[in-house]
């Protein structure tokens, strides 16, 4: 042999990583095609809450530019009426503001029933997609 071959042969005998014995056992693994349950759920809540606090954000800046009123006086609790001032037509341009800043139409029905800036927050998480 010639001895090039045989300090090849000594290098690798030298440097080779050999793996344990309980390394050497076969491991079976399976393809996994979506995340966990529990990964699932932490990441739906945080777009939601993410989601829920841009809706809510967006409403009271439409409240704001709507009714005139300072964004610190904005509750979610606050009725557009009796809290805010706003009179019918107030309310009518308001629910037309919300229309074209989510791109929804909301039914004059519904929009009967949104009366406080939680409402309209509510309406918009259900119906926006």
């Amino acid at each position: 042999m010639p001895t090039m071959t045989l300090l090849r042969v000594a290098a690798r005998s030298l440097f080779t990583v050999r793996p344990h014995r309980h390394a050497m056992r076969r491991v079976a693994f399976e393809p996994v095609s979506r995340p966990s349950t529990l990964t699932g759920r932490i990441a739906a809540f945080h777009q939601s809450s993410i989601r829920q606090t841009d809706i809510e954000e967006r409403v009271k800046r439409i409240v704001t530019e709507q009714l005139g009123v300072k964004g610190d006086e904005i509750m979610n609790t606050a009725s557009f009426v009796q809290d805010l001032g706003a009179d019918s037509l107030a309310t009518v341009e308001l629910v037309m503001a919300l229309e074209e800043e989510f791109d929804t139409e909301i039914p004059d029905e519904e929009a009967e029933k949104i009366t406080t800036v939680q409402a309209a927050i509510d309406y918009i998480n259900a119906h926006s997609g």
